[in-house]
Formats: structure tokens, sequence, C-alpha cells
């Protein structure tokens, strides 16, 4: 099998199916109708990687909770984000037949089918670039920091189009590659997808071997550095979490990238299983 049929058949598994789908949005739904009259809430918004195409098989859905601006004030003044992420975290006690944990600027909401809901508090701040909403989300420090989840999905949208559809196709494979690792690569999501949109890396006519190895290559040499996030809403998006997880993250790229350098000369030099056991090396033996 060419490296092509092999990549596309990668896409083709790694693709959310129609039942998990259907599970998700059933237990999204479900915890709308808990959360909704008990916490004053202007709205529930879909966001992420749902919503722009990049989930993968297994991937939780991202739901946020815009709640009423009382919610997050006292005396006139922000509460801690920690303490709302408390007091709704509190307010599911009563759900049953879930778990909730505690994950940075969300609540994990784990169903017993296996799915998961990321649920994100926050509070609407006013309209930002292109008239797109603007919220304050938790930091995870106790702060808010700025969110606009159609702004970026713009964006996104627009590169992947200038891509001819295959930025959202790259970004998943690299999701994939951190996922099928012997340890999960803690590379931030949202990282990932704005690295790429912003560094045009799939623009072009590119096989997709090619375009996961200039993904590799410009993830590599960011060496896990945060990015400014080119919408100008973000401020700076972290790769990771702490400073021993974007060592990891960069050692991580620093391996795949140079396997998958040699994955794309076997393919041009027209060795095809050379190409095939050095992606697989990637992929930890999980390569089509």
């Amino acid at each position: 099998m060419m490296i092509a049929e092999r990549f596309a058949m990668l896409i083709r598994n790694i693709q959310p199916t129609t039942a998990e789908v259907s599970d998700l949005e059933a237990c999204r739904k479900h915890l709308v109708q808990y959360l909704a009259p008990r916490v004053d809430t202007a709205r529930f918004l879909l966001m992420g990687s749902h919503t722009r195409g990049t989930a993968i098989a297994g991937s939780d859905m991202d739901v946020l909770q815009v709640i009423r601006k009382k919610e997050v004030t006292w005396g006139g003044s922000l509460v801690s984000s920690n303490t709302v992420l408390s007091n709704i975290r509190s307010t599911l006690a009563g759900y049953g037949r879930t778990d909730v944990r505690r994950d940075q600027v969300a609540l994990v909401v784990s169903y017993k089918s296996g799915v998961h809901i990321d649920l994100v508090p926050g509070y609407y701040s006013g309209p930002g670039v292109g008239n797109y909403p603007v919220y304050h989300i938790p930091d995870g420090r106790g702060g808010w920091l700025s969110a606009s989840p159609e702004a970026h999905n713009a964006y996104i949208k627009a590169a992947d189009e200038r891509a001819g559809g295959k930025l959202k196709r790259t970004v998943q494979i690299i999701k994939y590659w951190r996922r099928c690792r012997v340890n999960e690569i803690p590379l931030n999501s949202f990282h990932l997808e704005i690295a790429l949109a912003s560094s045009k890396v799939c623009e072009g006519l590119k096989s997709y071997s090619q375009c996961v190895l200039d993904a590799f290559s410009e993830l590599t040499s960011r060496e896990a550095r945060a990015i400014r996030d080119p919408v100008g809403v973000a401020g700076l998006i972290s790769a990771s979490a702490t400073d021993t997880m974007k060592a990891s993250v960069a050692n991580s790229l620093a391996n795949s990238t140079e396997h998958a350098r040699n994955a794309r000369r076997a393919e041009l030099q027209g060795m095809p299983l050379e190409a095939a056991r050095q992606w697989s090396t990637v992929f930890n033996g999980g390569f089509a």
C-alpha cells in the first residue's frame, strides 16, 4: 500500500463515529437541562474541536457556559474563577451517573458510556474583532482570560480553505500522534490548531506526508513556546500547562520530526516499506 493510501486510511479511521457524536450530543443536552435552572446562565455555547471539524474519535466535547455577570461578582468585584468552578462543581454534586473533576480551566464531566464533556464557565465581556463576542473564562490560576470561540473558528476555517481542506486533517493526524504515544503528549489542542493555521504549513500542492512533516518541523522549531494569538483576543496561547510538560512536548516533537523526515525521504526515494516503518515509529505502531 502506498503512503498516500495509508494516510487516507488513517484519516478515515480517526474520525468520530456517528454513534459517538450522538452520545456526546445527548449528554450535552442532559447536562444543559440540569444546569440551566440551577445556575443563572445566559446561554450554553458549543465550542472547541467539534465545532471546527478537528475532533478525532474519543475527543471531549467542549461547552462554554455563559453565566450572568452577577454570578461572577461580589461587592462589585470579580470573584476568583476558581470559586466559580468550585460553585458549579458543587451544583453538579447532585447530577448523578457521572464523575466530575477539575482540569485547569474546565470541569470534566465523565459519563459511564465513556464520553466526556468539558464544561467551561465564563461571562460575556463584549464585542471583539469582527464584532465576534468575547468572553472571559478561567485561566487555570484563579484569574480570567479572554476567549472568542467564534472568532477563532472563523480564523481556522479561513486557513483550512486556503489549504484546500488539508489543515484540519493534518491537525487531526497530529492529535492522533499526541494520543497514540505510550504517555499522551501534553500538547494543548488549541495551541496546535492556531500554530498550524498561522504558519500556513498545509498550503500549496502537498501530500499529507509532506503536510505532517512540515507540521512537525514547525512545531519543533517553536520548542513548545507560547504563540501570540493572531486574532488578538487570547494573548499568548501556551503549548502546555507547566515547564515540565513543555519540555516533554519539545522532546517528543523533535524525535518524531526526525522519523517523519526519514519517512518522507524514503518515500521520495521509492522505498515505501521503509517509509511506512518510519511512520509506524512516529505513530507508535498505529500507522493505518
